[in-house]
């Protein structure tokens, strides 16, 4: 049941594009352990824990960790906190996120554990008690640490929250290739969209002649991470929110719409379902569609994502 709140902003149940429901159950470590460690260790990496790297990558530790060996603990806790509002949701792991989910749930159904224990499994996030107390117990200790939560899970500091649901006018329409990533239904899949990502830009053949569609025109990235050759002007790979959220080879309609619908056939075939029966849109001619969902390595898509580039090419 909704709580009604006064004289404060309503929480929304995303932030800034960034789920609250996937990819958002953290290992347990605290920042404040965290960072007694990482002065102890001089800030070397390496000497961290698994648990404790999971934490230092969640709030992108390297992007202040020479200022954080300097500083006085107060003065930690402000770098943090400007550090949050400065990256982009999206750009952030689980455990930091932890931290606005434990107020949303405080403030739009209530305060408490028990009541937070009941939305993590009423709203599809885990039926695991050991999840939701994992959650609960970062994101909780977490905020009141940084004096951004109460110890009930409500909000401390409004204007921090404030500013983190608003974010930078200037930068609010920014999408992250960490957004687009995140917008696909499994971890599995979202690991697979980071390593097209990998693949195109490092490993293929044609890396050195690959550019960001939207960067070489010097434009925001908004509705998808494109991929095009620097020989050419179209894009021949997308990983778009549209359609439900999904990969797609461009290869043309002009010349090859004969050979993308052969590709879908394999990579149907190859996937053990059709891709058209999953979206009820008109497809486009010459376009090719995976749901990555679907994919269980990046190897049963290499040799079509190559084959996209070089038909792409064409004229």
């Amino acid at each position: 049941m909704l709580v009604a709140k006064e004289n404060t902003i309503q929480l929304p149940s995303t932030l800034r594009g960034r789920s609250l429901h996937t990819n958002i159950i953290p290992t347990v470590c605290n920042l404040r352990n965290l960072l007694q460690k990482l002065i102890e260790v001089r800030g070397d990496y390496n000497q961290l824990k698994q648990w404790e790297k999971r934490s230092y990558q969640s709030y992108k530790i390297d992007q202040i960790k020479s200022e954080l060996l300097l500083a006085t603990p107060e003065k930690q806790i402000d770098i943090i906190r400007q550090l949050i509002l400065k990256n982009h949701p999206t750009e952030l792991g689980p455990s930091c996120i932890n931290i606005y989910l434990v107020a949303f749930v405080a403030e739009n159904y209530g305060s408490g554990k028990k009541t937070f224990f009941e939305y993590i499994k009423t709203s599809g996030i885990s039926d695991k008690e050991n999840s939701a107390q994992a959650i609960w117990q970062v994101g909780k200790g977490d905020g009141v640490f940084l004096n951004i939560l109460n110890e009930d899970g409500t909000v401390k500091d409004w204007n921090f929250v404030a500013q983190w649901v608003k974010g930078d006018r200037n930068t609010s329409n920014y999408k992250s290739k960490e957004y687009f990533f995140n917008q696909f239904k499994t971890d599995k899949a979202r690991q697979i969209a980071k390593e097209i990502d990998h693949y195109i830009n490092k490993e293929s053949y044609y890396r050195d002649d690959v550019e960001d569609s939207h960067e070489s025109q010097g434009k925001e990235r908004t509705d998808c991470i494109g991929y095009k050759s620097k020989s050419g002007p179209f894009k021949f790979a997308t990983l778009t929110e549209a359609r439900k959220v999904c990969f797609v080879l461009h290869l043309g309609k002009k010349l090859h719409t004969h050979r993308a619908k052969e590709l879908q056939e394999e990579i149907d075939q190859l996937l053990g379902r059709k891709y058209a029966e999953s979206d009820n849109t008109v497809l486009t001619p010459g376009e090719v569609y995976v749901r990555l969902e679907w994919v269980e390595n990046l190897d049963q898509i290499k040799t079509y994502i190559d084959e996209a580039f070089v038909l792409r090419l064409r004229k």
